[in-house]
């Protein structure tokens, strides 16, 4: 190789080392990225009758956009993610436990239960979940509302005869247009439909047993 070709090469290698060195810091580049959770429902003293019918969450559906860690907004056909915010797990997961704490609230006669319990049960419930995001009517300015919406769909063990399928909405204002005001309007938007929905169980399984 000569003088001339040898020389060119070595710059060529440098700038291709220089240029690799530019993209490498120490320092990170992202900003911080504050967790969120749900907040369990709070515990009352049990009054009722001890729960008699065993019902099996079934998992269904999750809205695509809204399954993982990231917080989801819209604005109309617009949908986006809350820069800066994140949920602790994918918010499959997280709607999925909250539905059990809040059915259990509830403290009607029947028990949902997850996979894996070694009771069995006597009912399966299909939930396919819609939508888990923050809804802006207007523009991004504007204090948003949490919509939960989910479709369910109670089973009968034995033969999988259907005994019910119905849907589910709840829409809950936050207080302000900031991240730490969304939570708590998910809590009470899950406690108004998961409230329903137990109460909807109860009535189709308590009508089972009674026929």
């Amino acid at each position: 190789m000569s003088k001339i070709l040898r020389n060119a090469a070595m710059a060529i290698a440098w700038t291709g080392v220089l240029g690799l060195c530019a993209c490498v810091t120490v320092f990170p580049r992202d900003k911080p990225v504050t967790l969120y959770r749900l907040a369990p429902p709070p515990q009352h003293a049990s009054t009722a009758s001890p729960r008699s019918v065993n019902v099996l969450l079934s998992p269904g559906s999750f809205a695509s956009a809204a399954a993982d860690d990231r917080i989801v907004a819209t604005n109309g056909d617009r949908v986006f993610y809350v820069a800066g915010a994140r949920w602790t797990e994918p918010a499959e997961s997280l709607f999925y436990t909250a539905v059990v704490e809040n059915f259990d609230a509830h403290q009607g006669p029947t028990r949902l239960m997850r996979r894996g319990a070694s009771a069995p049960a006597e009912f399966v419930l299909d939930l396919n979940v819609e939508r888990f995001e923050t809804e802006y009517l207007s523009d991004a300015t504007v204090a948003p509302t949490v919509v939960v919406a989910f479709h369910a769909i109670l089973v009968r063990s034995t033969d999988h005869a259907v005994l019910g399928d119905q849907s589910f909405e709840a829409r809950s204002p936050t207080q302000s247009n900031r991240i730490s005001a969304f939570v708590p309007a998910y809590d009470q938007a899950l406690a108004d439909s998961v409230g329903r929905l137990a109460a909807w169980v109860d009535e189709r399984v308590t009508a089972q047993a009674s026929s």
